[in-house]
């Protein structure tokens, strides 16, 4: 484009596209034109992409996000990601009174740890832990009772051996090289001491064998 040449345009009162009577006088009726942008004289053109809108007002870019700030943001983010993933790597702390290691296994290590676990399977409502405590010199009981018959003495086992708290008062050598623990139960306002037998099975784990079931009776019926 040449710029340095003379434009001619028709002298309309200074108005380089439209007469007077439309540039201004049609105001009232909300017509006119508007004058295009000029080209400077014998200056550097610089070419900005915009229209000559005389009523309207230039509204900020919808996506003016400074470079430095989106960097921050993206940094933080990529540090909560990896937060959260270690977070959730990381085991939780078991709560069991019963070894990590050992949850797994029935029985237990010794006759007062099977004793416990037999108790805290009642107070929990847990039949399966009860299951894996309560067995034989051959194992445990979920592995000696059917199903159906292992489950209904379950159920009433762990409606008496339920108690508020209680104690082992003694761990005495019993039969055949049995343990004999007296754990003295409370329930209410009653309080009952029956002898728990207990005894070694498979790969060195301890089971209740016997837990003296006529002497809670009376908690059974406790509330």
């Amino acid at each position: 484009m040449v710029l340095n040449v003379t434009a001619i345009f028709t002298k309309m009162g200074s108005d380089a596209v439209g007469a007077c009577a439309l540039a201004f006088d049609g105001r009232e009726n909300r017509v006119r034109l508007d004058g295009p942008p000029r080209l400077a004289k014998r200056r550097d053109v610089v070419d900005v992409n915009v229209k000559s809108l005389v009523h309207c007002r230039a509204e900020p870019p919808l996506h003016a996000v400074p470079r430095r700030e989106s960097a921050v943001k993206r940094t933080i983010l990529l540090l909560l990601a990896i937060t959260a993933c270690r977070s959730s790597s990381t085991p939780a702390p078991s709560t069991s009174s019963v070894p990590a290691n050992n949850a797994n296994l029935p029985g237990a290590a010794g006759p007062r740890q099977a004793v416990e676990r037999f108790l805290g399977g009642a107070k929990g409502q847990d039949l399966q832990e009860m299951a894996v405590a309560w067995g034989t010199a051959k194992g445990p009981a979920k592995d000696q009772f059917e199903r159906p018959e292992l489950e209904k003495r379950l159920i009433v086992m762990q409606g008496c051996y339920d108690s508020d708290k209680h104690r082992i008062v003694d761990d005495l050598p019993g039969e055949s090289g049995k343990r004999v623990l007296r754990v003295e139960l409370t329930k209410g306002s009653v309080t009952k001491t029956p002898r728990f037998t207990t005894v070694k099975g498979p790969s060195e784990r301890w089971y209740v064998e016997d837990a003296d079931f006529a002497a809670v009776t009376a908690l059974c019926r406790a509330r």
